[in-house]
């Protein structure tokens, strides 16, 4: 067996994503003029172009954040198996500050030009006592001051993750960076649950603010987490093809850890699904049903709006059902071409998860895609696949620096 020295000489930095820049900025071009055709479309009404923003800004955070979770987690518990394709979820948290412009410009869609915000309670009704109970939380002053604490906090800590790993490569190995990104994690797991709440529910949840639930955080983490796994499983097994990530380092044995971790969080994001619909269901309760009966479901009653039922039934299918039987087995767990297809799945399931729970706020009577509302998602989505490209370029694909990179290449179940 070749020594780890040899192994790590094996993996280099150098060009081969011209096609990924490349396709990200036409991702790019095609999404700034959808873009700009839903915002002069008098067809997106006065608050159907920040709405869509909005989707693809969502899109971004959520994938971003799960890739954040993924490396906070692993150095605040030391794992070893993750060592190998740890720089995977750090290439997507770096782009955290495409998350941040997309907010300050959301800021000023969310009010332009109309007297009718997209969120309700910027203006609320003099005589609308829930609005009036939740103005020390809801208002616009302190929805700006969070959003830009929480993603600047967030930034800052992804430069210093991600910095702090890139140039362990350096001087390896190097155990106290590895001690010092340990204790960094202690703050910065807190920082991810308070900011991954409360943003989404700023964002997201207050679209609807007379509705309640107390578990709306822990849904938007559950999508989030499954994610970012399904993106790092895409990404490792493309540059493990391509031969990015040198010789015999990714093993089965990795992939399967990638593949069971997929698994878990499927189910967790169904049992948080299920669990958040039972209990509004079971209490009936008017100031709870009512996001549920937006999306097609009467609660105690046949009649349904179909086009956001057979959605809502098709979530289902698309988020839970497809990739739990497709994961199930050991086997699938270990073959690239399964993981993939679940990745894929899983990935197109979070965007149609989001546009069912915004949407409906656009297109009550029925869901629709007008080909302006892809223009954020496209332009959002090329802006971090640019960010990502020209990073693997740039750097090692492997922590090859990290103290623990020898145990996760020899890593076996």
């Amino acid at each position: 067996m070749s020594s780890i020295s040899q192994i790590a000489d094996t993996v280099k930095a150098g060009p081969g994503t011209s096609k990924v820049i490349s396709v990200a900025g036409a991702m790019i071009i095609i999404g700034a003029i959808l873009s700009f055709v839903g915002f002069k479309s008098d067809a997106a009404g006065d608050t159907g172009f920040a709405i869509s923003w909005l989707w693809g800004m969502s899109f971004i955070f959520i994938c971003c954040m799960g890739c954040f979770f993924f490396v906070v987690l692993h150095h605040i518990t030391g794992a070893v198996w993750s060592v190998v394709v740890r720089r995977i979820p750090e290439l997507f948290m770096k782009q955290m500050w495409v998350v941040f412009i997309l907010f300050m410009m959301y800021i000023v869609f969310s009010t332009y030009g109309t007297d009718h915000p997209l969120y309700h309670w910027i203006h609320p009704p003099a005589d609308d006592a829930i609005l009036e109970a939740k103005s020390g939380w809801l208002n616009w002053n302190s929805f700006i001051l969070r959003g830009i604490i929480g993603l600047f906090a967030l930034m800052a800590l992804s430069f210093k993750f991600v910095s702090s790993s890139i140039n362990q490569d350096n001087k390896r190995p190097c155990v106290q960076t590895t001690l010092g990104l340990r204790k960094l994690s202690l703050w910065a797991m807190p920082c991810f649950a308070l900011c991954i709440t409360f943003l989404g529910i700023d964002w997201i949840k207050s679209l609807e603010p007379h509705w309640f639930s107390t578990m709306y955080g822990v849904y938007i983490f559950g999508g989030a987490v499954v994610t970012g796994m399904s993106i790092i499983v895409l990404v490792t097994i493309w540059l493990r093809s391509s031969g990015r990530m040198g010789e015999n380092i990714v093993t089965n044995e990795h992939l399967y850890s990638l593949g069971a971790f997929m698994f878990a969080f499927t189910v967790f994001w169904t049992y948080i699904a299920f669990s958040q619909f039972m209990l509004i269901w079971y209490g009936n309760i008017s100031e709870e049903t009512i996001y549920y009966q937006m999306r097609g479901w009467a609660m105690g009653s046949k009649d349904t709006n179909q086009g956001w039922y057979c959605l809502t039934c098709g979530l289902v299918i698309l988020r839970f059902i497809i990739p739990f039987l497709m994961l199930l087995s050991r086997k699938a767990k270990m073959c690239p071409k399964m993981l993939v297809t679940a990745a894929i799945i899983i990935i197109i399931g979070e965007m149609v998860d989001l546009y069912w729970m915004i949407m409906p706020n656009l297109f009550p009577e029925a869901p629709r895609l007008p080909i302006w509302l892809l223009g954020p998602l496209l332009l959002a989505s090329g802006l971090v696949l640019v960010g990502v490209g020209k990073m693997i370029a740039k750097e090692k694909m492997v922590p090859v620096g990290d103290p623990l990179f020898e145990k996760s290449v020899n890593f076996h179940l």
